[in-house]
């Protein structure tokens, strides 16, 4: 082998051994890059486990609320019937009581009529 050859194949392997330098920094770098995204993967996926739980509580804390506001509303509901009723009896009861007082015919027809 000459020597211009043999120079030219050193320089061959000197450029193959920086291409292969180079790509090992690559690497290097690129194995980096991905532990840093599997770290933000993790705490991504954190976060989320984090607020669906979060989400859950927020949920069950509405349906107990709910059923809370809809027992109060049907107990206001029985209230304000029980109310009337009572409201509608004192005056039947008062009708009454007036005709059994009162001997007018013209007051028992007119509360004949309420």
């Amino acid at each position: 082998m000459s020597s211009t050859s043999k120079s030219i194949l050193e320089d061959q392997l000197k450029e193959v051994h920086l291409d292969i330098d180079m790509l090992i920094n690559r690497k290097h770098e690129l194995e980096t890059f991905v532990e840093e995204k599997v770290q933000e993967a993790d705490t991504l996926t954190s976060q989320i486990e984090e607020l669906a739980s979060q989400l859950e509580k927020q949920k069950e804390e509405c349906k107990r609320s709910q059923a809370q506001l809809q027992k109060s509303g049907e107990q206001l509901g029985l209230n304000i019937s029980r109310t009337r009723g009572d409201e509608e009896n004192s005056i039947i009861n008062i009708v009454k009581d007036i005709r059994q007082k009162s001997g007018l015919v013209g007051v028992n027809t007119l509360l004949g009529q309420i």
